[in-house]
Order: C-alpha cells, then structure tokens, then sequence
C-alpha cells in the first residue's frame, strides 16, 4: 500500500466495520438468557395456520406486582415465520409492548395519537435474547438496539400540559428467514399502571398455546380482596393457587388457552364481547398494601373501604350539598358569567333553555389545551379559572371545576354519567373494569329523560344533547350530584344505570347532491354541491366543514370532505343552514372545478366517501365486525353535457346488494339527450355483522371500492 491516502481509508473502513460488529450482540441487558439446549418438537397443530404471515406456538407470559417499585413482567414467544411479511415484521421488537392495541393505537388523543406503545412510567429492560431453530439446531441470533424518542402529555397535577419525554427500546434481529422457529425471550420491570391495565390473551396472529399467569403478593387482611379480574374467559381455563408464607401470601391466577384465533380488525376487542382479557388493577393494589405507608394505618384503611373488593360498583348513599356560598375572586367571577344567562328554572331544572345557552357560550370560547398554555402562552398558565372564563377562555384542566361551580353555585342537580367507550368495551352491571375505557360526562335530569351535557374533551365542539357515536347506546352510571338538604326522596333519583340514546341510519344520513357541468370543449367539470350532514355525520364532519377541531381519536378515512375530489381547484365552502337539535343537520353549499382529462370519458375515482373500504376494512375480520354507527350514504350526481351525449358503460354503475346487514344501490338514469343522473345509496342497517357472514362485508367492501374507482365514458349522438 504505497498511498498512503488509500492506507488510511482502510484502516477508518476496518475500524467501522469491527465497532458495527462490536455493536452486535446475541442478548441485551447484564446476562445472557438461559436457554434449555432440547431440540425443538413440532406441535400438533402447527400447520392449522399456514396462511398466515405468523404463527405464534406458544406465549408464556409472567406478570409479578408485588408492591410500587417492584412490578415486572416476563415474556417467553415461540413462533414460526411463514412468509416475507411474517419476517418482515419479527426482525423488528419494539418495547414496551402493547397488550390492549385497540386503547393503545386507536383512541389517544391528539398528534400522538399514532404511537402504539402503552403508556407505562419508568419501564426498564433487565435481559432479552432471541434464538432461532434452523437446519435441526438452535443458533443465537445478532441483535441490535436502539432508541425512538416518543412524548406523551401530562393531562393532570401542577405540570399539566408538560411534554413527558420518553423512550422507545427497537430491537432488530438478523438472519432469519421463512420457515425459521423463533423464540424471543425478555424480562422487564415497571412502576405503575401498564397502559390500559387490560391484557388481552389475542394478538395480530394466531396462537396455539396461550399461558398468562398474574401474581402478586398481599397481606392476611386483603386476601379476599380481587385485584384482577378474568373477562370472557370460562372459569375452568384459570387455576387460581396461594401460597401462605405467614406475613403474606403469593397470589397467582395461571390462565391456559389453545387455539387463539389472530384478531385483524382495528380495534382490538371489538366492544369487548367475547375477547378474552384480565384487567389487573396495579394502583389500588398498590395503595391497599401499602407502598405509602401511614404511620397509624389510618389511611390504608380509609383508602379500603373506597372500592369495593371485588370491582363491585361504589353506591353513594347521600350527595347532600354542602357547597358555601362564598364572595372569592373565583365565585364573584362565576356569577359575573352566570347572569349574563338566562335563570335556572328551580333546583332540577326542567327548562333547557339555561343550559342551551351555556352549551353554545362556551363552543364559541377560545379552548387553549394543557399543553398549550404550558408551552405556548406560559403566562396564562396560573391565572383562574374564573378569570379564563370572563376572557372568554376555556382551559383544559379547569373545565370540569368550571362546570361543577356553575351547577353548584346555581343549586342544580345533576348526574355525573359514567360510559366506556364502546369501540373498546361496555360497562358490566355487577363488575367495575376496564377504567382506562371510561369517559364522564353531565346529564341533567328532565322530566322522565335527561339532558345530556359533554364537555370539550379535546376542544370538539358539541351540541346540548350530542353525543359522539362511541358514547350513544351505551350502558351508562349515573351517580347523583348536588342534593339539597330540603330535597326529599332521594331514593328515586340515587346510584342507577341507563341506556344512552342511539340514533338510527334514518338520522345518521349524509346526502351529496351534485350538479356537474360538463364542458367538453373546455376539458372541464364544474360541480355545484349541496351536502347535508346529520346525527352522527354531522357530529363528526361538520367541524372539518367549518375549520374547527376535530375528534382526533376518529378513524382517519372518515375525515373527507365532498370537495376533496382529485384535481379539484377553486374550491369554495358556505354554511347554507344548521339546526342544533337532534339529529344536528349542517347543510354546505360547496363549488368546485375538475379538469376533464379527455374528451370522452370522466374519471370518478375518489368522488365517493364510503366510509367501508379496502382501506378502513383491508382484509376480511377474523371475528365479528362492529360498525362505528348505522348510517345511510347517498349521493346523487347529475352529469350536464351541454350537447347529447351517450354514456357508453352505464352497466358499470349498476349495483344491487341487499341482505340484513345492509343495502347497496346504484344505477344511471337518462334524464335527457344532455343529462344522465347517477345515484348510489348505501344504507348500513345492522351494527354487527358475525364472523361467520364476514363475507358478506368484503363483498361490500369490493363493489364500493370498484364504484370509486370508475370512469365514466361517453361519446357525442
């Protein structure tokens, strides 16, 4: 090497290539993982599922709370790759790991709301290694790590809005290839809750051996008090075992499940009707044993007694009112507000009028979120609640306290209702679980129903008795707020359940009536829309329309506008017309101009808003299917050539698909030897279609999709 330019490259190139290979490694953490050296057995059963990219032989899954500071979990997968897909998604490991991926990918809030990966405070890795079985032996595989910088927003305390900085642990492995036997070994610890504090036993792919075991430790006294709780799973699946040791005893419910169908639909429980889980409840055990101790116990004892110790429902017996009315900066600010609106008719008010107006006073505040005032506007951040509301603010963190002054300063009884979310799960009569589902909102009780009264949540502007479809139709707590000590008969109106209101595909409608100008000569279409939104369409789309916030836990192939056609230009938007009484109809006056890009034929390809479609439904559910809400979608599309013309694949068009689950109809009619008028209408008349009839949806799915993917050809008469 007589260059010696030549010669120093070679020695920088050496010295990459051994740091990548340092960098390498076959386990993370302080030690090795300790495998056994038997040389792998086929299940029976292996090939039951060969179509799929995974199959997942055997999860065995440890999860330890013994007390704060001392939470850990164990995780022990054995799976066979059988496809480019299957390898392609096990060479990448990110922790901490998901076991509730509805909650966890679906319904946060926000431009985080993408991140799949639990929410989980001070998550450490101790050891994790990865072999595979290959040519009759078992090999090691080479693993890298690195780091992903996540944030996640503090929503209560004295730093509400702070971003919490975290980080996500990649791990990729090398060397594999379909057919290889994979066994993924890792072991972890965390401190509070994990997530969602639910664990479902399905995932993405199928398993043939499922095994999650849930110990903890707890004193003599707290025995019979149930930390977790089994959902969906047949008694005779959980071996539940103790271990006295005098000053404690070692808990553990081992559950064994075989054959675990792989769950593909978005939201992994699929309103929770017969997915097995177990929710664990990590921070009331926490609190009940004791991992802040009292020095006089008095507190742990204070703190049993408020949650039952089997997840039963807390009964309040009395909600007297007890609130003072005092003449503080707070409660002067209030009443200074109150009375520039009408009187509240008596105590349980059964007028809507006071409450209509204080339903629309504050959508048209300006909503300032946590994280804002943290970081935008870090002067506001102190100021009252009261003085937020005078400004014509609206805080997150003071709403609910804005709420509660106004009602209790007024002497108005109300309800704090209680409903999950039901694209996750739904409430049990007997049982309290799944927290992290719940959502509280206000319900003011009038005559034999009640007004329904939904706070900001994200700064989404709804109406007095609006409610998004994840709420309606819901079975829902309602616990009594604000008796007055003259109120007699408590008893009717105490601690009870109910069904919110669900609206109909009569009332969930959206109507897109188009007049397209069809210029030939010209190569242009110019479209003349009137789109008329109702019940739940308008809860979700009229914010979009008018610029607004929107709900960002919305499945995003919902949020289309009738303007966002392809190419389209000179687009304009006008309110023609609202009503804020149920079902809430929003009608928009809408132009548009589309270029033609030949002269005998109109591409319609993305003119349609189907909100089923390859990409909402990509592939067929592996279990029962759960519309977000009925609806029904029409649109009616009136082509005006100018000159007579003949539409040459009028057949393309055509469609009739009816069953119980739904209707599809489409067809073209000639107006005229200028006009023709395409009209299709799909009505979604059942909430669930069954697995069983999965089918039938992707044939719903299929001819949708070829309806937006059209092109209407003509020719000159």
């Amino acid at each position: 090497m007589k260059n010696p330019n030549f010669k120093i490259a070679f020695i920088a190139f050496f010295c990459f290539v051994s740091s990548y290979i340092l960098c390498q490694n076959t386990y993370f953490g302080e030690n090795p993982v300790k495998w056994d050296n038997k040389p792998f057995l086929e299940p029976q059963g292996i090939n039951t599922y060969s179509g799929s990219a995974i199959v997942i032989l055997s999860d065995k899954c440890e999860f330890h709370f013994y007390e704060q500071n001392n939470e850990k979990i164990t995780r022990r997968l054995l799976l066979k790759i059988n496809t480019d897909e299957g390898k392609k998604e096990i060479e990448t490991l990110k922790l901490p790991e998901s076991f509730d991926k509805g909650f966890d990918c679906s319904v946060k809030q926000g431009k985080q709301s993408k991140i799949k990966t639990p929410y989980i405070y001070d998550y450490r890795i101790l050891k994790l290694g990865a072999r595979k079985f290959s040519s009759q032996k078992w090999t090691p595989l080479l693993l890298e790590s690195k780091y992903e910088p996540i944030k996640w927003v503090q929503v209560s305390g004295d730093d509400a809005g702070r971003f919490i900085t975290d980080q996500l642990r990649i791990f990729n492995f090398k060397d594999l290839a379909v057919g290889d036997i994979i066994e993924i070994y890792y072991e972890a610890t965390f401190e509070a809750n994990y997530g969602s504090n639910l664990f479902y036993l399905n995932d993405y792919y199928p398993k043939l051996k499922c095994n999650y075991s849930f110990i903890y430790k707890v004193s003599p006294q707290f025995v019979a008090s149930s930390f977790i709780k089994p959902i969906n799973i047949n008694d005779s699946l959980i071996n539940w075992a103790s271990v006295d040791y005098g000053q404690y005893s070692l808990m553990n419910a081992e559950i064994e499940m075989n054959n675990l169908a792989g769950i593909n639909y978005r939201h992994n429980s699929g309103n929770s009707k017969t997915l097995p889980c177990v929710y664990a409840d990590f921070s009331y055990y926490r609190t009940i044993t004791g991992s802040h101790p009292s020095s006089d116990g008095e507190r742990i004892y204070e703190t049993a007694i408020t949650r039952p110790r089997n997840f039963e429902w807390v009964i309040f017996t009395d909600t007297a009112n007890y609130y003072a009315r005092v003449n503080d900066k707070q409660s002067a600010a209030i009443r200074k507000f109150v009375s520039q609106l009408p009187p509240v008719v008596g105590p349980d008010s059964t007028s809507t009028h006071f409450f209509r107006t204080l339903c629309d006073t504050l959508n048209e505040f300006r909503y300032l979120s946590s994280n804002h005032l943290y970081y935008n506007e870090p002067g506001l951040a102190n100021v009252f609640s009261g003085d937020h509301l005078l400004k014509r603010r609206l805080v997150q963190h003071f709403q609910w306290k804005i709420y509660q002054d106004v009602l209790n300063d007024n002497s108005v009884f109300y309800y704090i209702v209680n409903a999950q979310d039901t694209r996750l799960g739904e409430h049990n009569m007997n049982t309290r679980v799944c927290r992290a589902y719940e959502k509280n909102f206000i319900a003011i009780p009038k005559k034999n129903s009640f007004i329904y009264f939904l706070p900001r949540y994200g700064g989404v502007k709804y109406h007095l008795n609006e409610l998004p479809f994840y709420l309606e139709g819901s079975l829902a707590q309602l616990r009594p707020r604000n008796f007055q000590t003259e109120t007699k008969d408590k008893s009717t109106a105490m601690f009870k359940f109910i069904k919110t209101p669900k609206s109909t595909h009569n009332e969930n409608t959206r109507t897109e009536s188009v007049n397209a100008l069809v210029s030939i000569d010209s190569l242009k279409t110019s479209l003349t829309i009137k789109e008329s939104l109702s019940g739940q369409f308008s809860t979700l789309l009229r914010h979009l329309y008018l610029k607004e916030t929107i709900d960002s836990t919305i499945a995003d192939y919902y949020f289309k506008k009738a303007v966002d056609k392809p190419l389209a230009k000179d687009v304009r938007i006008k309110l023609a017309s609202k009503s804020t009484d149920a079902p809430f109809r929003y009608n928009f006056n809408c132009t548009e101009t589309i270029p033609l890009l030949s002269n005998n034929s109109l591409s319609l390809k993305d003119w349609f808003s189907f909100v089923p479609s390859g990409k909402s439904i990509p592939v067929q559910p592996t279990h029962d299917y759960y519309f977000d809400f009925v609806f029904s979608d029409v649109y009616n599309f009136m082509f005006d050539f100018q000159t007579p013309v003949e539409v040459t694949n009028k057949a393309d068009f055509k469609s009739d698909l009816t069953n119980d689950y739904y209707e599809l109809r489409s067809d073209i009619t000639e107006l005229n030897s200028n006009a023709i008028l395409l009209k299709v209408s799909l009505v979604i008349k059942q909430h669930k279609i069954p697995v069983q009839d999965a089918a039938l949806l992707m044939n719903l799915v299929d001819r949708l999709d070829q309806l937006n993917s059209k092109t209407l050809t003509f020719s000159k008469k």
